[in-house]
């Protein structure tokens, strides 16, 4: 859901200027229309002194309501800009992209596969299990904010197995490979994930003989944002 945009206020900043502005020119009109009518001040100024009153009334509203006009549009352009910046940074938000790759890449780009990839294990004569098969997991942020607190698991079924990892990564984040007893699964972090970066999680896996297709169930969870699970389609080839 989009977030609510609040009303822009410049209207109602440099409407009650403009309005004092015409409501005393205004009010001058009167008062000397009144006094002429009434024959106020004849003896002394004569009718021409309310004449030039009452211009100068008019002269002074138009000259107010130009300068307020003048004054305000800047305020206006500033404060409409100023309401488009906050509607876009309370609509934008982080959103994680999650996929494979065969290929170890120098750093992380959206080239990767994000619905199903094809993989070719080797079975020496007599193994159940594959030779160590190699395949990265990249997580990357395709949103227009920050992304902080990442923690993506991927969890691969039961028969599946990968070879003693250690963890890798260091304080700003990293990834943990292990063999559980549902299979292999694998936990990465990150601190931060500004837009248009990403991460790697470099994994080897054994595939058991006779294996067609692996489903792998990937969630992607970070502050202020509901987790994200997706579930990752890997082909057997070489089978």
């Amino acid at each position: 859901m989009g977030a609510h945009k609040p009303r822009d206020p410049a209207w109602w900043q440099i409407g009650p200027l403009i309005a004092v502005v015409v409501i005393v020119g205004l009010a001058c009109w009167l008062l000397g229309w009144a006094m002429r009518g009434a024959g106020i001040g004849q003896p002394d100024w004569g009718m021409e002194v309310w004449d030039w009153i009452e211009r100068l009334s008019w002269l002074a509203g138009t000259i107010g309501l130009v300068a307020a006009l003048w004054l305000g549009v800047p305020q206006l352009r500033h404060i409409r800009d100023e309401q488009r910046r906050i509607a876009d940074e309370l609509t934008s938000r982080p959103e994680l992209d999650v996929g494979f790759t065969l290929n170890v890449p120098r750093r992380a780009t959206r080239t990767f596969e994000r619905n199903a990839i094809s993989i070719a294990p080797n079975w020496k004569s007599g193994q159940l299990l594959s030779e160590p098969t190699h395949l990265c997991i990249v997580i990357y942020n395709v949103g227009q904010k920050t992304a902080r607190n990442v923690y993506v698991t991927t969890d691969f079924p039961l028969g599946i197995r990968t070879p003693p990892n250690p963890p890798v990564g260091d304080a700003s984040g990293g990834y943990i490979v292990e063999n559980r007893a549902t299979g292999v699964a694998v936990r990465a972090r990150q601190a931060t994930l500004h837009p248009e970066q990403g991460a790697v999680a470099s994994i080897e896996l054994q595939i058991p003989r006779g294996t067609s297709q692996i489903r792998a169930t990937v969630r992607a969870a970070m502050d202020d944002v509901p987790i994200k699970e997706t579930e990752f389609l890997i082909r057997i080839q070489n089978n």
